[in-house]
C-alpha cells in the first residue's frame, strides 16, 4: 500500500515529496550539527535520507506504468494480459483503469471476431457442401444434371451470395467512416413499400399498418426502408405472420417503430442475443426456416447509423415486439 495513494494528483504528490525530501534535508543536517559531524558527511547523510524519504512515499506511484508497459508488449504478441493491480485515485490511477477497460474491450472483440469467422464458415459450409455433393453425383453420373438439379444448384449458389451480400453490408454500416445519404424522411412514404417487400412471397398476408403523419426523421429512406423489411420478413419467418402489425408514431423527441406478432415468442436467453450475428433460435434451425441470421444484427447496426436503438420485449401470452427508437427532427 502506498501512503500517497489516495491523493487524486499526481503533481500534488510529487510536491509532497519534494518537501519532504527537503524536510528531511535539513533536518539531518541540523543533527548532524548537533552531533558535530564532518561537514564533508553531513549532507552525504542527508540526501541517503532524503532519498529513502522519497522511496518509502513514492512506493507504487511507479508500478501501474511498469505493469501497462509489460502489458501493452505481451497484448503486442497475442498473449493474455492480466487486470492492472492499482487502487491510486490519480491520474495514473485512471490511466491503468482506462487500460483495464480497453483490454477487456479489446479481449471481448477478439472473441467476436472468432466467433463471427466460425459462425460465417459453418454458414457458407452448408450450401458449399451441397453445391460439391450435387456437382459430384453430376459428374460421376450418378444424377443427370435435370432442370430440377439446375434448380437446386441455383438456390445454393443464390443463398451463398445472399450470405456474402449480408456480410459485406453489415460491414459497410459498420464502418465509421461510411457515408450515409439523408433526408427528412416520412416515415409513411418509407413503411409501406418496406411491408409490401417482406410479404412480396406470401400476398395473402395482410399486416396491420398504422403510420403518423408526424412520423418524421432524418435519415437514409433505403436503409430505414430495409430496416422495417428486415423486421417484417423476421416477424414472417419466426412469428405469426397473420398477426403482424407495424406501428410508428412520433413522441415529442423520437419516433418510434414498432413491429409485433402473436407467434412463439423468444425464449429467456434469446433477447440479450437476438442482434448477434447469425442467431437465428434453436426452433428456426430444426425447423429449416429460411434465413442468414443477419438480418437483426443488420437492423441494429442502421438503428445505430441513425442515432437511435433497436430493443425486443415479449408479449403476454405469446409473441414479441420489435421497437426501433429514432430522434426526430426538431
Amino acid at each position: 500500500m502506498s501512503p500517497l495513494e489516495r491523493i487524486g494528483s499526481v503533481k500534488l504528490k510529487l510536491g509532497l515529496l519534494i518537501v519532504a525530501a527537503v524536510s528531511v534535508s535539513a533536518a539531518m543536517s541540523q543533527i548532524g550539527f548537533r552531533l558535530g559531524w564532518p561537514i564533508w558527511l553531513r549532507p552525504i547523510v542527508a540526501a541517503c535520507m532524503s532519498l529513502v524519504m522519497v522511496a518509502v512515499l513514492s512506493r507504487g506511484m511507479t508500478s501501474p506504468l511498469r505493469q501497462m508497459a509489460s502489458a501493452a508488449r505481451r497484448m503486442a504478441v497475442g498473449d493474455p494480459v492480466e487486470p492492472i493491480a492499482t487502487r491510486s485515485r490519480d491520474e495514473i490511477g485512471q490511466l491503468a483503469s482506462a487500460f483495464n477497460s480497453m483490454s477487456e474491450e479489446l479481449e471481448a472483440l477478439e472473441a467476436e471476431r472468432r466467433a463471427l469467422v466460425a459462425n460465417a464458415a459453418h454458414e457458407l459450409r452448408t450450401p458449399i457442401a451441397g453445391l460439391q455433393a450435387t456437382l459430384e453425383n453430376v459428374r460421376d453420373g450418378v444424377v443427370e444434371p435435370s432442370p430440377e438439379v439446375i434448380e437446386r444448384l441455383s438456390g445454393q449458389a443464390d443463398r451463398l451470395g445472399h450470405i456474402v451480400n449480408e456480410l459485406l453490408d453489415l460491414s459497410r454500416l459498420e464502418a465509421v467512416d461510411h457515408p450515409l445519404h439523408t433526408d427528412d424522411v416520412a416515415l409513411s412514404d418509407v413503411i409501406g413499400p418496406a411491408v409490401a417487400t417482406a410479404i412480396s412471397d406470401r400476398p395473402e398476408l395482410t399486416p396491420a399498418v398504422s403510420v403518423s403523419s408526424e412520423a418524421t426523421v432524418r435519415g437514409d429512406p433505403s436503409l430505414l426502408g430495409r430496416l422495417v423489411t428486415n423486421l417484417v420478413r423476421n416477424a414472417v419467418i419466426h412469428g405469426d405472420a397473420s398477426t403482424i402489425s407495424v406501428d410508428a408514431q412520433r413522441e415529442e423527441r423520437h419516433v418510434t417503430i414498432a413491429v409485433s406478432d402473436r407467434g412463439p415468442g423468444l425464449t429467456l436467453t434469446e433477447p440479450n442475443r437476438v442482434f448477434d450475428r447469425f442467431v437465428r433460435g434453436e426452433a428456426s434451425r430444426s425447423e429449416d426456416r429460411p434465413g442468414t441470421g443477419l438480418g437483426l444484427a443488420i437492423s441494429q447496426a442502421i438503428a445505430q447509423r441513425h442515432g437511435g436503438r433497436i430493443d425486443v420485449r415479449a408479449l403476454s401470452p405469446s409473441g414479441c415486439c420489435f421497437t426501433v427508437t429514432l430522434p426526430a427532427p426538431p
